[in-house]
């Protein structure tokens, strides 16, 4: 029949048309999986630098945030340290007037300390500290006295001993210089101080004040079990402020605790002076 063979055709061709198709679209899928989308790439592109999961930008990131961390800390430090020196200059922005003398101590004697304990520019700063916190006021100058003056030696040879407005304006001494400073401090705010020296070998302050202060000191680390010694009949706080940040430690190299009473190791010529 002519009519067959034109119906066959049509069909053939309709059939490749299908293939055709088929084909194009396997092609197109091949392509979309091989070829991510421009949204997918852009994603890919727009991560932040930052990533914990790790990869060379994870490493960079994390090199970068340690250096702004300690970047950070150390420009708080200085701002600290800064701050500090501020309020040191401030306090020791004193007028060396008449009652300000220096260079005047030709020996360490009871007679000395109490001619050169400059009360009213010690007792200017005394009154600063104390008012300025809520801590006991011989806790407070003790602090003060350990914290802002170094303990800086004589020069080799020689004994200089420093009125408290020189220690005050250099914010150095050793320990003599810093017993009268903080006997001086004590007395301008009405608390009985007395120098206690260890001929030749040291000196401190004992301070005669109520047993009540101990609770407070076993509430600082390190100062729980305060040194009282006797002194006619009279207890004494031991306080030194070039060895502890509190009052009611000194060394061991010159006690001994026997049956619960603390007395001075044997040898040692022990001397009170009233301030």
């Amino acid at each position: 029949m002519p009519g067959g063979g034109v119906h066959r055709k049509r069909i053939s061709i309709f059939l490749l048309v299908i293939f055709a198709f088929l084909l194009g679209l396997s092609f197109s899928f091949s392509t979309i999986s091989i070829f991510p989308s421009y949204a997918s790439n852009m994603g890919a592109y727009n991560r932040p630098a930052y990533n914990p999961a790790g990869g060379g930008q994870s490493l960079l990131g994390n090199m970068l945030k340690k250096y702004h961390t300690t970047l950070g800390e150390y420009e708080n430090k200085i701002r600290g340290l800064e701050r500090e020196n501020k309020i040191l200059k401030e306090e020791r922005n004193i007028e060396l007037g008449g009652e300000c003398k220096t260079g005047v101590f030709e020996e360490l004697s009871e007679g000395n300390i109490k001619r050169y304990t400059n009360p009213r520019i010690v007792g200017d700063l005394a009154i600063s500290i104390v008012s300025s916190g809520s801590e006991n006021p011989l806790i407070a100058l003790h602090k003060y006295v350990h914290e802002k003056i170094k303990y800086v030696d004589d020069p080799r040879g020689e004994e200089y001993i420093a009125t408290p407005c020189e220690t005050i304006l250099s914010g150095g001494g050793d320990c003599e210089d810093h017993a009268i400073l903080l006997a001086s401090l004590l007395e301008a705010v009405g608390i009985d101080a007395k120098m206690v020296w260890l001929k030749g070998r040291h000196i401190f302050v004992g301070v005669q004040t109520g047993n009540e202060i101990d609770e407070k000191l076993k509430k600082i680390p390190g100062c729980e079990d305060p040194i009282w010694m006797d002194y006619g009949g009279t207890k004494l706080l031991l306080s030194d402020t070039t060895f502890a940040p509190c009052p009611g430690q000194i060394e061991d190299i010159y006690i001994d605790k026997v049956n619960g009473e603390w007395r001075w190791k044997n040898g040692l010529d022990v001397v009170v002076f009233e301030v």
